[in-house]
This record gives structure tokens, sequence and C-alpha cells, in this order.
């Protein structure tokens, strides 16, 4: 067994912990080949989850996350997930034992994350740090309206404010 696959079966078992702890039923499928790790049932909808982890430090305080799937076999160019194989990207970052929960849609093709660890000094600056810990995203009827979450991110950069911490819900959006 490779290294990746381990560290891949030790975060989606992390997962596994996790989500239940949150208090979501999670089930794995069986056999190979399916696009998606998990599926999270929140009790009104089901998510299809793909979990991504890391150690990998790209530079001092930054972790790499490849958010892309091989294509055929082991050696077939990479390509993004599409959002009809899933709807979460959940990615781990194991020295620190954090989680992102990313919608499909906020990637928009990318296939690679750059994630800032707690200690790094613009951390707040990072465009993933809105789906830092944010499993209340699972707790809604539907995936997310990410476009509008990604535009108020938007302008809350533009207008100076930093993305610090969990964010509580505002009145009138079921998106944090």
């Amino acid at each position: 067994m490779s290294r990746t696959t381990r560290q891949g079966d030790v975060a989606e078992t992390a997962f596994l912990a996790r989500a239940t702890k949150e208090g979501f039923r999670v089930c794995s499928p069986y056999g190979i080949g399916c696009r998606y790790d998990s599926i999270l049932d929140n009790g009104l909808t089901r998510f299809l989850i793909q979990v991504k982890s890391t150690r990998q430090l790209k530079r001092r305080d930054v972790y790499i996350v490849h958010s892309d799937r091989v294509l055929g076999s082991r050696f077939s160019p990479r390509v993004p997930y599409a959002e009809s194989e899933v709807d979460f990207i959940v990615a781990y970052v194991i020295p620190e034992d954090t989680w992102y929960i990313i919608p499909i849609q906020a990637l928009r093709g990318r296939r690679t994350m750059y994630l800032y660890s707690r200690d790094h000094k613009r951390r707040h600056m990072g465009v993933w740090e809105a789906f830092r810990e944010k499993w209340d995203l699972f707790e809604q009827h539907q995936t997310p309206d990410v476009v509008k979450l990604m535009e108020r991110i938007a302008a809350e950069r533009a207008e100076g404010k930093a993305l610090r911490g969990p964010r509580k819900r505002k009145e009138g959006l079921a998106i944090p």
C-alpha cells in the first residue's frame, strides 16, 4: 500500500469520525471506482463528498492540496471534478487537524488549492479561509449558492475586512 493511499484512508476515516461528531450520518460506497469517498446525510439532503488531504508544505506555512483526479490509469492526465460527480471537496490539513468544507462550485475548475496555516501572517486573505471548519454548510437543504458566497467574500476583501474565524449566519441568508 502506497503512502498516499494510507494518507487518504486516514483522512477518510478522520472525516467519518468528525462528521459523525458534528451530528451527521455518513456512509462510504462499497467497491472502487466511485468519484466520491463518502455520502453525508443531514436528515434532509445527501451530499457526495470527496475527501482530500495534505501534509505537504509548498512554502513556509502554506499547504498544497490537489483537488483533481486522475482520468483513467495512474499515468493519465489529471482533471478537475465535475459538479455532477461530487457536491463538496473536503480538504484535511493533517498536521493542523483542520478541515476546509468547499462546495465544488467554488473550485471553478481549479486543480490545486493553497491553504494557509494557523500561523501564517496573511491567513485572513486566503481565498479558502471562508471555508475553514464550515461544517454548517452541510446543514442546508441544498448545496449553498456559491456565487453569492464568493461575491460576498470579494466585497469584504475590497472593503478591507479580514475573514477571521468562523462567521455567524446573517439574517436572510442561508449561507455564512
